[in-house]
């Protein structure tokens, strides 16, 4: 058993009696996973840095208290922007709380935190809400992504860097940790056995710290709209026609993956770009239907989109 695996496991450690493993049927990997109910071991941290299979780990557990604990934190920005995934953890760092970001393997990325102890679920899902409030992103995807857990659940995984480290490697390497990266640039990867040399106490945040942001989050007040006034199709021509530059290829080409996803990030970059709320909801209209009219289609789309704007404000 290889030192690199042992490290790995002592990082990413979680729940232990669970994990996640990709599915592979007639040895091709598919896009789903699936749940194993075993010991995790250090064998699975070997095979999957070995590519034998692909490993994901539950991040939380019930202590002796019965509080859901999490090991650590992981965001995951799947809309291909790296302004946001560059923001996120730049809001991090300004709380003092140290991120990792990983190149993931869906064309975005993970910006992951590790606390010096485990710290309840409900306190690190928390502070990450503060950092995306305070850079007006909206909050998507936070692992661990519940506070609660009932009996028999064991919440979601999520699947880990570095699968099969020495054929995925290079400057495109996908599912490794960045280094060097700033507004203009993500950086580049780092090996495995690198980034495990270099993990030490400074790359942890204290536990009280995390626990001190959880507990300054308050849920922000909804503001419900009932309704929006229709507007004719030169108007909204004319709205959609004159949005900066950035927000029109994005209107017209879409995002990269997500496409539910893509509508919230676009409704945020247009309410801090100082649209209203019914301007807001045309163009997300407009940008669901150049998508594929993917809730256009649905019995009711004007509550998913104006679920959507309400979040804005």
């Amino acid at each position: 058993m290889s030192a690199s695996a042992e490290r790995m496991q002592e990082i990413f450690s979680g729940r232990n009696d669970s994990h996640g493993q990709d599915v592979v049927k007639d040895g091709v990997e598919g896009k789903g996973g699936m749940r194993v109910d075993s010991k995790v071991t250090t064998d699975l941290f070997q095979k999957h840095l070995d590519g034998d299979m692909g490993l994901g780990i539950y991040p939380t557990w019930h202590d002796d208290q019965g509080t859901l604990m999490a090991s650590w934190g992981c965001a995951d920005i799947d809309t291909g922007l790296w302004s946001e995934a560059y923001g996120l953890a730049t809001a991090l760092s300004a709380m003092n709380i140290t991120p990792h970001i990983e190149r993931s393997r869906s064309k975005g990325w993970h910006i992951w935190c590790f606390p010096t102890e485990p710290v309840p679920a409900t306190m690190m899902r928390r502070a990450f809400k503060v950092a995306y409030a305070a850079i007006e992103l909206p909050t998507k995807e936070i692992n661990p992504k519940s506070e609660t857990l009932r009996p028999g659940q064991v919440g979601n995984y999520v699947r880990l860097p570095y699968k099969d480290y020495r054929k995925n490697s290079g400057p495109m390497a996908r599912q490794t940790f960045l280094v060097g990266w700033d507004a203009e640039s993500e950086g580049v990867p780092v090996d495995v056995s690198d980034w495990l040399y270099a993990y030490d106490s400074t790359c942890e945040t204290p536990a009280e710290l995390i626990c001190e942001w959880g507990n300054r989050w308050r849920e922000p007040k909804r503001t419900h709209i009932d309704a929006v006034r229709e507007i004719s199709d030169e108007a909204l021509k004319k709205l959609v026609g004159n949005l900066p530059g950035d927000l029109f290829v994005f209107v017209k080409n879409g995002p990269q993956a997500d496409r539910s996803g893509g509508l919230v990030a676009l409704a945020f970059k247009l309410r801090r770009n100082g649209y209203g709320a019914e301007e807001i909801y045309h163009i997300i209209e407009v940008a669901d239907q150049q998508w594929g009219g993917k809730y256009a289609r649905r019995a009711n789309p004007e509550a998913f989109l104006l679920d959507i704007v309400e979040r804005t404000l």
